[in-house]
């Protein structure tokens, strides 16, 4: 390869490469703002029009009632997550986080903790002021496969 197109792929690379990074730099600032129970941290960032589809319950839609499901559930619980991304992309002005995660969930009153596992996946918008946002949330439960229900088997 000459060195015109070595430069050329480097350029074309590049700035892919920096949009992932900062999408990984937003993810881990997404969820270390859950580690730390910070609410407006969290709320800061979502689009003003996010819609979240939390498992087993039904969608929230905006900034301002997602918020308040978010300061609700701090108040009541210290949460510690653990996640392992799968896909942290950026095309543009759009990107995607998705991956798996396992939480302990320990209530303020006193109560016992306990566990819970699944999946995550987020669109994310860049705004006007250069931050990715959340657009789009949907969290679903780890499940044990369902035996034959894969289109696959017979």
């Amino acid at each position: 390869m000459n060195r015109f197109a070595v430069v050329f792929v480097a350029f074309l690379i590049s700035p892919a490469m920096a949009d992932d990074d900062s999408v990984r730099t937003f993810h881990d600032s997404f969820f270390a703002a859950w580690n730390a129970g910070d609410a407006d941290g969290l709320i800061d960032r979502l689009t003003e029009d996010t819609i979240y589809h939390p498992m087993g319950a039904k969608t929230l839609t905006g900034r301002e009632v997602i918020g308040g499901s978010y300061r609700a559930f701090i108040k009541s619980f210290d949460v510690h997550m653990a996640v392992s991304p799968e896909v942290l992309d950026a095309h543009g002005d759009h990107g995607v986080m998705q991956g798996t995660y396992s939480s302990t969930l320990t209530p303020k009153d006193g109560r016992p903790s306990w566990s819970r596992s699944g999946r995550y996946h987020m669109d994310l918008v860049r705004g006007s002021d250069g931050a990715w946002r959340i657009a789009r949330e949907i969290t679903q439960a780890t499940a044990d496969p369902t035996p034959k229900l894969s289109a696959t088997e017979k």
